[in-house]
């Protein structure tokens, strides 16, 4: 297996190619998961602070229908005793039942009464909603580096195929120093991009935030729009909520398939140094065969190129004798 993969140096580069170019076709499909985790915000032109408000669009997308869910949630308009099943189906769902926590004041804990806000007494605390405004820019940063490193996995590839790595049947110095840089450039991104991962799933498993971006991910998902009115009949809203808590799809699994798959290039990586090792060593009999030849080239240059400048030299002299005698 060893000397296979010593004379077959070009698949074992190529795979990274293929590695890095799939990082960066990863990246198109990321935000598929936490696409409608956000929240629309205006911004005010004098203090240049967010409001974040029902009617505001600055994101894109139409998120009065949150904003009506979750001050009919706030009102209780589903407690209604004729609607047995779809209060207890609220009541016993963990997200529900943490987004709807109080204090022991009775009031709740992540929404607050709007009394700024003309079209819904309750939503969500500003405090919350620039916490998940902040959560969706670590989201988009996160993508970008995914990206990022997929574009400098394929730059250090590209470098390999430059030193000749890939088919090369002796590594010189050049190969085994690219051999170890431009892989160990691969392990410091891929790294990083774990440790950014790590810190977004900490948030997600997070109880009180994980209720919070379910349930704004639901609503501003605009399939469930037809969702949010509270119907007069119990087993139709028994159908609208059981479509929300569907909905409930936000956990870290996007992200820690990413960390897996950053994983896996860190492990090719790490081999593609050894590889370098492997072959450097593996070829030093070959090296030196290869050294030695051109050293004894080069030494018997010199020489050839020392007895022409003798000749040249003493034919110079004889020149000047020669002169001197007519003289």
């Amino acid at each position: 297996m060893k000397k296979f993969l010593l004379k077959n140096s070009k698949w074992v580069y190529y795979i990274l190619g293929i590695i890095s170019a799939l990082v960066i076709l990863s990246s198109l499909f990321f935000m598929t998961q936490y696409k409608f985790v956000r929240v629309n915000h205006k911004v005010d032109e004098k203090t240049n602070e967010k409001s974040y408000e029902s009617t505001a669009t600055l994101n894109g997308g139409d998120q009065k229908w949150m904003f009506l869910f979750i001050d009919q949630l706030a009102n209780g308009d589903f407690q209604d005793p004729d609607f047995a099943e779809t209060k207890n189906l609220i009541e016993t769902n963990e997200t529900f039942k943490t987004f709807l926590q109080k204090d022991a004041d009775d009031n709740y804990v992540m929404i607050e009464e709007a009394t700024n806000e003309t079209l819904y007494t309750y939503k969500i605390s500003d405090k919350y909603f620039k916490q998940l405004d902040e959560f969706r820019d670590q989201l988009d940063s996160f993508n970008n580096l995914i990206l990022i490193y997929g574009l400098v996995s394929l730059v250090c590839f590209a470098g390999l195929l430059i030193l000749s790595n890939h088919n090369r049947k002796i590594y010189y110095k050049s190969n085994l120093i690219g051999g170890i840089v431009f892989p160990l450039v691969n392990i410091i991104f891929a790294v990083v991009l774990i440790v950014n991962a790590l810190s977004l799933v900490s948030k997600i498993n997070d109880p009180n935030f994980n209720a919070l971006i379910n349930i704004i991910s639901a609503m501003q998902n605009p399939l469930n729009a037809k969702n949010v009115t509270v119907a007069g009949s119990d087993a139709t809203n028994l159908r609208k909520i059981s479509a929300i808590i569907a909905d409930f799809n936000i956990n870290p699994t996007t992200l820690i398939m990413y960390m897996l798959f950053a994983g896996i290039t860190i492990a090719y990586n790490v081999f593609l140094i050894i590889y370098a090792f492997v072959k450097y060593n593996g070829t030093a009999r070959e090296r030196k065969a290869v050294l030695d030849r051109a050293r004894l080239v080069g030494e018997k240059a010199w020489w050839i190129t020392l007895k022409t400048r003798m000749i040249l030299i003493r034919c110079l002299n004889l020149s000047l004798e020669k002169t001197k005698l007519r003289w």
